[in-house]
């Protein structure tokens, strides 16, 4: 429904619900693939705000499971797409860039 009415954000912070869900679940793995999915599809539809919101969940789980290689390349990614949106429906270039390197206590 979000994606039909042009709401992406909404889209995205359905992904989020759901990721922190399995996250809070222990469910680890499954919070990885979604994400992963959530990243694919963003980058499907060559959508920024998805594949900066997709990129700050993985830094945030990555960083959860001390794998700083893997946020590594997460956070290169959310700061890239972070300057270079020039989209004004969406909120990333409001967002503060150190969100990405401490991103919100839950992922």
């Amino acid at each position: 429904m979000a994606l039909t009415n042009n709401y992406k954000q909404y889209y995205y912070y359905a992904y989020e619900l759901v990721q922190n869900y399995y996250y809070n679940s222990g469910k680890t793995i499954t919070t990885l693939e979604l994400l992963q999915e959530m990243q694919a599809h963003a980058l499907e539809n060559s959508d920024a705000y998805g594949i900066w919101s997709s990129s700050r969940y993985l830094v945030s789980v990555y960083l959860a499971l001390n794998d700083y290689v893997s946020a590594k390349k997460y956070v290169l990614q959310a700061i890239k797409f972070h300057n270079e949106t020039d989209d004004p429906r969406l909120s990333v270039s409001q967002q503060p860039v150190p969100i990405v390197i401490c991103p919100t206590p839950t992922p």
